[in-house]
């Protein structure tokens, strides 16, 4: 028989319609009203308590505790993913909990470290908690997800657990020797900085250092129009 999932605490459900469980596609968010199928893991977020009276066989009743290294069961199409919120994040003062912070970023929030502290912080705390800019959220995204909040000025900084940076190649350092030479020319051969700038940026994306989506993403309109006001109205 099927189960409707409607508890809060569930932070992905792994669909495995084959005999392994190396191969599975994760569902995140988990909407209310998923169902469970036989051969699915669920991946919840509780505390001790929570984690003694599921141990208890009454309790679980078709369920199984997974006594494997969940190391080993990487899913296809997510990553967890720490997020540094910014000044400028609009939940900036509501309590996680009582929000709808997953569903704005369509992502699953595994646990909460408040600025400055050391420690996570606990289930209870994070319902109750307000929101500032430095918490760290650990998050379930997906890839597409991931790269949105990548370029998104609600975060500081958005990355990968676990993962390490890909290797800088020489060629990588090519935009870097772009942007000098455009400012020796605009400072010493008197070249227009406007022509300058878009040429710079023409070469930047033909070279394929940012991606054409990613951009606009880049570009800070704040700073742009602190720069081009007068001092009086900057």
């Amino acid at each position: 028989a099927a189960v409707t999932v409607a508890r809060s605490d569930i932070v992905t459900v792994q669909r495995s319609d084959t005999a392994t469980l190396l191969q599975y596609c994760d569902i995140t968010p988990v909407p209310a009203g998923e169902l469970l199928h036989r051969g699915d893991v669920v991946f919840l977020t509780c505390g001790s308590n929570v984690l003694t009276t599921l141990s208890q066989k009454s309790v679980m009743q078709g369920l199984q505790i997974l006594d494997t290294n969940v190391l080993k069961l990487a899913g296809f199409g997510t990553d967890l993913v720490e997020l540094v919120l910014s000044d400028t994040n609009p939940y900036l003062g509501a309590v996680l909990g009582r929000s709808d912070f997953g569903s704005k970023y369509s992502v699953t929030v595994v646990a909460m470290r408040s600025r400055g502290q050391d420690q996570v912080t606990s289930s209870s705390d994070v319902r109750s908690e307000p929101l500032r800019a430095g918490d760290i959220l650990l998050v379930v995204a997906r890839e597409d997800v991931f790269q949105q909040l990548l370029n998104s000025k609600d975060f500081y900084v958005a990355t990968r657990v676990g993962s390490l940076p890909p290797p800088v190649r020489k060629w990588d350092y090519v935009p870097v020797a772009i942007f000098v030479a455009m400012l020796v020319l605009v400072t010493a051969a008197d070249v227009p900085i406007v022509k300058a700038a878009v040429t710079v940026m023409v070469l930047v994306v033909a070279g394929g250092w940012v991606a054409p989506k990613e951009a606009l993403n880049l570009v800070d309109f704040r700073l742009l129009l602190l720069i081009g006001s007068p001092p009086g109205f900057a």
